[in-house]
């Protein structure tokens, strides 16, 4: 594992899911710091846009889950966004992000979960 995944392995085990203590304290601060107020009220109107989109997309449905195709598409689509790239990459994205989390915020990340991403 450590040949084929050195990052993850390298990095995995300071990820704030897995971190105690002062560690978990620290970072948690960080986060606080980056994500502040008005950082996050200058979003709103971004995020209220891709709400709308992806509301917008699911309209025509006779029924769908509103978790998995709304609530968990949004930090995603946010994230595309800020980052330039066009919300076509959103599928993807998700995928890449569920593989991330499994394998950070798993203190023993599986092979199988890994070579997926």
């Amino acid at each position: 594992m450590r040949e084929r995944w050195p990052t993850i392995i390298r990095y995995q085990p300071a990820a704030i899911t897995n971190a105690d203590g002062k560690d978990h304290t620290r970072l948690r601060k960080l986060f606080i710091q980056a994500f502040n107020r008005p950082l996050v009220q200058a979003m709103r109107p971004l995020v209220q846009q891709r709400i709308t989109a992806l509301l917008d997309e699911v309209a025509a449905k006779p029924a769908f889950d509103f978790n998995r195709e709304v609530a968990r598409r949004i930090p995603g689509s946010v994230i595309l966004h800020l980052l330039g790239m066009s919300q076509n990459y959103l599928e993807r994205f998700e995928e890449w992000d569920n593989v991330a989390s499994a394998a950070l915020m798993s203190p023993r990340p599986t092979l199988e979960w890994l070579d997926r991403w």
